[in-house]
This record gives structure tokens, sequence and C-alpha cells, in this order.
């Protein structure tokens, strides 16, 4: 029924965490079971995007991660290129792509699997670069330092692509000092923490990197509480470099 979908796809109120909060995509990745799925959901996306009043919307993926997908990758990207191509030609409204490492999921396969994985979602992207703009680390946080994942980003950079990181929003300010020192990344989601470190608040007003916050995903992950003053109010007193987003519109309940 509807409201069993509901249930299982939104998260509607505060979850103890990252790891009940991703319970969503392990549902969603179940459904993407072939190329015409996909190129549907990218383009009713950019449809609601553009009726968000969005002229131009990056989606996060992270393929490969579950190790259900039923088809490969340059499938998967050929079906997101047809998707966005098609709502630029009705909605004229733009999507590119950002690919994604999931910390606790790519950590979880043998070196020789990571290798071989990582290898072919490398390889494919630079033949689909007209759509794929970054890449991105994702993922729950705690026992996934920045640093088990260097080698990946350095390809990342010597490849020509962006970098975004998701952290600090769960963990303290050295999983933001450790994901600048080792990924060097060009946008930071989240890093709620920084605000617990004077040092980190000017640095990044000195960068200026831009920080992407999720108000009500900090509030659905209980990084932030209903009641507490909201970090974004300290990080914007710093001089930080700060947007307002909507994490994911569908499974937050989020608009612009």
């Amino acid at each position: 029924s509807k409201a069993e979908a509901v249930a299982l796809l939104v998260i509607a109120s505060p979850v103890d965490g990252l790891e009940p909060f991703f319970r969503p995509w392990r549902t969603l990745s179940k459904s993407i079971v072939s190329p015409t799925v996909i190129r549907r959901w990218t383009t009713q996306a950019l449809g609601a995007a553009k009726r968000d009043n969005g002229v131009y919307t990056e989606f996060r993926i992270a393929w490969g991660m579950t190790g259900s997908e039923v088809f490969g990758v340059a499938d998967f990207l050929a079906a997101l290129r047809d998707g966005i191509f098609e709502a630029e030609d009705r909605f004229s409204s733009t999507g590119r792509i950002i690919l994604g490492l999931t910390r606790h999921l790519f950590s979880r396969h043998a070196a020789p699997k990571r290798h071989a994985l990582w290898t072919e979602i490398l390889r494919t992207a630079l033949q689909f670069k007209d759509i794929v703009v970054g890449f991105d680390l994702s993922g729950l946080e705690a026992g996934y330092p920045a640093r088990d994942f260097r080698a990946e980003f350095k390809d990342v950079r010597s490849a020509g692509f962006n970098i975004t990181v998701h952290c600090g929003e769960t963990v303290g300010p050295t999983a933001i000092w450790e994901a600048i020192e080792f990924l060097n990344p060009d946008r930071i989601s989240h890093a709620l923490s920084c605000v617990d470190d004077r040092c980190l608040l000017r640095y990044l007003a000195e960068k200026q990197t831009p920080i992407e916050i999720c108000p009500t995903a900090n509030w659905l992950t209980k990084a932030w509480r209903h009641g507490e003053c909201h970090p974004v109010k300290a990080m914007y007193e710093a001089g930080l470099n700060i947007t307002i987003g909507t994490d994911n519109p569908a499974v937050c309940r989020t608009t612009l």
C-alpha cells in the first residue's frame, strides 16, 4: 500500500544516528531493477527540482556498494544520462552526477574486490565526463577515517574530477581535519562539529571551502536537536561559506 511504501522510504521523525537513517536507501537499491527505472526516476527528480525553482541539480549516487546491482555501471550511467537529457528537453532543468564511495559498504570488500570495483567505476566515469562532475565520500563516519580512502581519491583528483566529502556530522572535528588533509575536498557536507574547534573554524573561513548544511537531515539523525541552536549560526557568524540544502528531498520530505 501507499502507506507501507511511505513507511519504508521516508524518515518522518528522528532516528538514532546514521545507520537507521540509511534504511530507505537500502530499500531503494532493491528497486533499481532496470535502466528504464533509473531513466524515469532521474527525469522525475529533475522535474521536481524545477518545480522547486532549481535550475541545476547534482545527484550523489553510490553505485556498486551493496553488491546487489543487476546491471553494470556503464548501463547505469547511460540510463542516468538519458534521464538527464530528457529532463533538460522537457523542463530546461540541468542535472549532473557525483559518484560516491560509501565508507562502510566499500570497506567491507576484500582488497582485490575493492580494487576491481573501484577500477571499473573510475574507468567508466571517465567515459561519461559529460555528466559525471565529481566523486563523494559518504556513509558511516565512526571507524572509517578519511585516510583509508586517500588512494581512491588521489585517483579521482588525477582524473580531473571534483571531490566532496560528508564528514563532521556525527563525529568530532578531527574527522574534518583528516578529510582536508587526505582528500582535499572542493566541498564538505555537514561539518557541524567544526564549531568545536576554533582553529578549524578560522581555517574554513580563510579557505572559503563551501559547506553544505542540511538542517532537516541533521535533525533526523539527531546530529542536531530541536531546542538547541543549530551550528549553522556559529558557522555563519565565523564567516564560513555555507549553503542550505535538502539532503534527500524524498526521504527527508524537504524542499528548498
